[in-house]
């Protein structure tokens, strides 16, 4: 005689099976490519739970400059692959607020091997429209990296304004002015999941922290030293900054914008403006027209 209890057991495995399965949220990596004008730049996203590295890459194939993200604790760490250092990237910028207009259109297309629906924000006042085709992949680490990242550019600041977006990821993003010329294109190559490693989201080992110290002042305990934004300038903080400037200017005002220091007779947080929104962000994540 069959028990009644293998026989509910077996009802509910098949029930399971029938279901449809719960979705797991993304783990894997994301390639795309950003055009703002003649500027094309490749970007990959790797996610593992509430951690995402972000590293842009340049024509050759090299990484050229990498951010750590965790969403959970709302931190950003960026490093520079080619100097070996890395800092803390404060961002004390308060959200930007627009007033939008948002459709859901219901219209589907394929791209990246993802059927996407085609959502619209358009705003009069900032003379934009944003057309995302987005992708539902249990992609739940993309809004709160928008909000950890607290970029300013239009992509970014139109996506938050979408209402129940979780879970989606755009493949495909375009920025237009309202007389229809294209202002920037967020573009997916390729989506690949898969388990990330633990270490592609940590500092690597041998790097060192960029420390904002004179450098005739090592501190000796807790906020002991002298910081560079009192005046003093250490000289291998000066050289790194000049080599910034020359290579990645945008970078370099934003260093030198923090620190509030001057080299060369210039004060770059003065003469630049440098902390007008407060933000601290590599030019590299924060491209604005």
């Amino acid at each position: 005689m069959r028990s009644p209890f293998r026989s509910l057991a077996l009802a509910g495995l098949v029930s399971l099976a029938l279901s449809p399965a719960v979705a797991q949220a993304f783990e894997g990596v994301i390639e795309f490519t950003k055009t703002t004008g003649p500027v094309v730049t490749t970007y990959r996203y790797f996610v593992k739970g509430d951690r995402v590295r972000i590293e842009e890459v340049s024509s050759r194939g090299e990484v050229q400059g990498i951010m750590l993200v965790d969403t959970h604790d709302r931190t950003v760490t960026a490093i520079s692959p080619e100097r070996k250092l890395y800092m803390d990237v404060p961002n004390m910028r308060l959200p930007r607020e627009v007033e939008t207009d948002v459709k859901k259109t219901g219209e589907m297309k394929e791209l990246a091997g993802y059927q996407c629906e085609k959502w619209t924000v358009r705003s009069d006042k900032e003379d934009r429209t944003l057309t995302y085709w987005v992708a539902a992949d249990a992609f739940e680490f993309f809004i709160p990296l928008l909000e950890t990242l607290n970029r300013k550019d239009e992509q970014a600041v139109f996506f938050l304004e979408i209402p129940d977006a979780g879970g989606v990821f755009p493949m495909l993003g375009v920025e237009q002015k309202l007389d229809g010329a294209e202002v920037s294109r967020l573009e997916v190559a390729k989506v690949t999941h898969g388990d990330q490693k633990t270490s592609l989201f940590e500092i690597p080992a041998g790097y060192n922290r960029f420390e904002a110290y004179a450098h005739d002042a090592v501190p000796s305990g807790p906020g002991e030293g002298t910081p560079l934004w009192e005046g003093a300038f250490s000289e291998d903080a000066a050289r790194i900054l000049e080599e910034l400037l020359v290579d990645h200017p945008d970078d370099a005002q934003a260093v030198a914008g923090a620190m509030g220091s001057t080299i060369g007779g210039v004060n770059y947080k003065a003469d630049y403006d440098l902390d007008r929104d407060g933000s601290i962000v590599p030019s590299y994540l924060d491209v604005d027209d």
